[in-house]
């Protein structure tokens, strides 16, 4: 058994900066699960993330401003009202948010996400944003 010639040769394609054509990425995306193509396009991915990503990971805080009942209910949420996961609205302080944020920060975060319901006033998103970016002290407020 051996790695068939066109995933080779696709994977070359990339290594050597090319872009793939849509039929190229719909053929590695159709390699059969648990083959040695799969894996030999797992690796190529692995070492192309590398690479670009010069060895360092990403990592990522996600803050809740509200945890309460959204009314747009989408079914995969856990927030949709339907749901009941959460009975009250409950908002988090500027406090507990640049709490939440500072740590993450000291933690090693590099990106912090805010998250909200639907309903969230944006103006107040966009004052607790500002709020919150002008005290974090590195690359996670770029």
């Amino acid at each position: 058994m051996e790695v068939s010639p066109a995933v080779k040769d696709i994977v070359s394609k990339v290594f050597d900066g090319d872009f793939l054509t849509r039929d190229e990425i719909v053929y590695l995306l159709n390699s059969k699960h648990k083959s040695l193509d799969e894996g030999f396009i797992m690796a190529a991915a692995n070492v192309i993330n590398r690479m670009a990503s010069k060895g360092k990971a990403e990592v990522h805080a996600q803050i809740g401003l509200n945890l309460s009942p959204c009314p747009n209910n989408c079914s995969f949420c856990a927030f949709a009202a339907k749901n009941g996961v959460f009975k009250e609205a409950k908002e988090l302080s500027i406090e507990e948010i640049l709490q939440s944020a500072l740590s993450a920060e000291a933690d090693g975060a590099n990106a912090i996400f805010f998250m909200t319901t639907r309903d969230y006033p944006l103006p107040k998103y966009v004052e607790i944003s500002k709020e919150v970016r002008s005290k974090l002290k590195g690359s996670s407020k770029n």
